[in-house]
């Protein structure tokens, strides 16, 4: 790995460093070990709020990510550091720069204080709050995880194809694929909350080292509709996953927190 770029001399930033937006949740890493290669998305030229960026942004995007994978920390907050680092030639470095502040500006690199860790937090959430205090990711402090799922259990049978939609960082909902979607998970919520299904949804996807290849290897098959016909074996998975790390708990004498799918039984408007 080559060394790391020593940054050259600019008016020292509010927020020491940049953080990729949504880095922890689609890259596989979990250890402080760089790797050769990231996850990239296919789609994301078709993403909404991407397909609004410049030829160049897009690619500053991507230098960005791959610049986090190679050093495995959040990057030095400095643009003329970034374009040394990505190997951007002299001439194209003005406009370079300017793209890295407007993904800054439309939220694809949060400034953070933290190094190693991605905040969980928006830009916007990153300033001071209402009442003049600093936030703990002004701090460089990482808040707490929050209880699963995530995402906000969602009211009705769309709003649970959106939050879908989300885990898989997929664009805009086309509506045959909603249709398609909605056809496939109804009869899971009628056993089950929508908090549950996401939950599971998020334990193949992020949690199983096995699923998430699954998933990622999927050509022509809708994911939800594959999510759909495995949900009973990624079931049967996770809860011999939750026995495995409470036997191995008690194995070792030390109490290990077993994170539960929530299930709840509401109502919800099909």
């Amino acid at each position: 790995m080559p060394d790391e770029p020593q940054p050259e001399t600019d008016p020292k930033p509010e927020f020491k460093y940049l953080a990729i937006k949504n880095w922890s949740r689609y890259q596989s890493t979990k250890v402080n070990q760089p790797k050769p290669w990231i996850r990239d998305y296919i789609d994301q030229d078709f993403d909404a709020d991407q397909a609004k960026l410049t030829t160049m942004q897009r690619y500053m995007l991507t230098a960005c990510r791959r610049l986090r994978g190679r050093f495995n920390k959040n990057l030095t907050n400095n643009p003329q550091w970034i374009c040394s680092a990505s190997a951007v030639l002299p001439q194209e470095r003005h406009n370079a720069s300017r793209a890295i502040a407007r993904l800054i500006d439309r939220g694809f690199l949060i400034p953070t204080n933290q190094q190693l860790d991605l905040p969980v937090q928006s830009r916007t959430e990153t300033a001071q709050s209402s009442t003049g205090q600093i936030t703990d990711v002004e701090k460089g402090e990482v808040p707490p995880k929050a209880s699963e799922p995530e995402i906000p259990e969602p009211k009705s049978l769309i709003d649970l194809c959106v939050s879908v939609s989300e885990l898989l960082n997929k664009p805009t909902l086309d509506p045959a694929v909603a249709k398609r979607w909605k056809s496939a998970l109804k009869p899971k919520l009628e056993a089950h909350s929508a908090a549950y299904v996401l939950g599971l949804l998020k334990y193949a996807l992020e949690e199983n080292e096995v699923w998430a290849r699954a998933f990622a290897s999927l050509t022509k098959q809708d994911p939800v509709e594959y999510f759909a016909s495995k949900f009973e074996t990624i079931e049967g998975n996770r809860e011999g996953d939750e026995k495995f790390k409470k036997i191995r708990s008690k194995k070792s004498g030390k109490e290990q927190k077993i994170v539960e799918i929530e299930e709840k039984r509401k109502p919800m408007e099909l």
